[in-house]
């Protein structure tokens, strides 16, 4: 009889040495790291299939490496009829608050520069945001 380790306390589970690997063997805020990078992908996946639909000009970096663009740049930067909106995707409840340092200089200076920019765990709210300021 083995041991049932979706039981064990997350304590217990960070001081095993030998930590087998698998989701059974994760601790609470490891599986919340993953659920959170699961819907973040999901919501980009969704919002760039939207854009491409409507022929919106979309920058957006890969999340599956490292990125290439400078640290703090949105996830999507959206170009349509001489406009521009930049959109970043949280997945927390307040994305807001979980902004990096250079993501939050990001966001101001764009706000100063009379950009537009939203940062949400919605796709709904971007979409809405992005006709709105896109003037689609």
């Amino acid at each position: 009889m083995g041991l049932d380790s979706t039981l064990l306390p997350d304590s217990f589970k960070r001081l095993m040495a030998d930590r087998p690997k698998g989701k059974e063997f994760r601790t609470q805020a490891e599986a919340e790291v993953v659920y959170e990078k699961g819907f973040e992908r999901e919501l980009h996946v969704q919002f760039e299939n939207w854009c491409n639909l409507n022929n919106i000009q979309v920058i957006h970096s890969r999340m599956d490496r490292r990125t290439t663009n400078e640290k703090g740049v949105p996830d999507f930067v959206c170009c349509f009829g001489g406009h521009v909106v930049f959109v970043e995707y949280k997945a927390h409840a307040h994305p807001l608050a979980h902004l990096t340092e250079e993501q939050e200089c990001w966001r101001l200076g764009a706000i100063a520069s009379h950009n537009q920019y939203l940062c949400t765990n919605d796709l709904a709210d971007a979409i809405q945001f992005t006709k709105k300021h896109l003037m689609i």
